[in-house]
């Protein structure tokens, strides 16, 4: 089969409402094309990487009846605690690369595979049809299983699916035009997607500063076991002149003289964990730091 390149979405300001449009959630995990040759199935990411090693148990899943060849196109995620898709679990799943990682990784962060368009069927191209016709065609002969989904539809109502989204904290919403042919590589106005700012509680690691008596950014990280925590990015965002100083008061007593190997930047000072606070935040970047992150306020103990 041809290796083929996703169709992405354009980014859209805010939710809308439209009759010739169908909404889904935007999954926060890896996307990525499955190439089913009867019962042998590749994966493959947006780049064209190989993605079947990391992911054995989506590549050895069912996802039509025997002897189907076609190539289907969807999201790898991997759910938190709370059932909610999420990146840096994902994310430890893509980066195990040994036998023994992957194994420990397929038994203790088990992978969805979130199926939202057809592309090819047998021998025959599914790209010109329109979206609804191909969704048809899914919703007809995919086998949901404990690994393989269907991505919902929701026609119309953006506005209140957007509201469902931001209860669910999830990353976001694509709306997509009924009618659109399925353009690979390409970004197109047909689809549109609309992110959602979330919330995370992170741990004060550490401030930099460049004026004496005053924080510049917070180092936030996340608890990873071992009463240890997870560098994930600073913010800097949100913190008026006046709070600078005081969160330099708070944070000066709880200073640690050690190096830390995460943060390695003249003016930075690492700090012992005394403070929690929520985080606003676009998304996860690659190397699992936030994306746009804004301090909202101090989580009081």
């Amino acid at each position: 089969m041809t290796i083929l390149l996703p169709m992405e979405p354009q980014q859209f300001c805010k939710p809308f409402d439209h009759p010739d449009f169908l909404f889904q959630i935007k999954w926060d995990g890896i996307r990525c094309l499955a190439y089913i040759e009867k019962d042998h199935i590749i994966l493959r990411s947006r780049k064209g990487t190989s993605l079947t090693a990391q992911f054995p148990e989506i590549a050895k899943a069912k996802f039509f009846s025997p002897g189907i060849q076609a190539i289907v196109d969807g999201e790898l995620i991997v759910l938190d605690e709370k059932g909610l898709p999420s990146f840096p679990l994902v994310m430890k799943r893509f980066r195990a690369q040994s036998n023994f990682t992957i194994e420990e990784a397929l038994r203790t962060l088990p992978a969805l595979y979130m199926v939202f368009d057809l592309l090819q069927w047998q021998d025959e191209s599914f790209m010109t049809y329109p979206l609804e016709k191909r969704l048809a065609k899914l919703n007809e002969e995919l086998i949901p299983s404990d690994h393989i989904l269907l991505t919902s539809s929701v026609p119309e109502k953006g506005h209140a699916f957007y509201q469902q989204v931001e209860t669910l904290n999830l990353e976001g919403m694509v709306g997509k035009d009924r009618n659109s042919p399925y353009i690979p590589g390409k970004k197109a106005r047909s689809w549109r997607k609309v992110k959602n700012f979330r919330q995370i509680s992170c741990w004060i690691i550490g401030f930099t500063s460049s004026v004496q008596g005053q924080v510049a950014a917070l180092a936030l990280g996340v608890e990873q076991g071992n009463d240890t925590r997870q560098y994930i990015g600073k913010v800097g965002s949100g913190i008026s002149q006046k709070e600078a100083k005081q969160w330099y008061d708070r944070l000066h007593p709880h200073q640690i003289q050690e190096k830390t190997s995460q943060i390695k930047k003249q003016g930075y000072y690492k700090v012992k964990p005394s403070y929690q606070v929520l985080i606003q935040y676009l998304e996860w970047t690659k190397d699992l730091r936030l994306r746009h992150p804004s301090l909202l306020k101090i989580i009081e103990p």
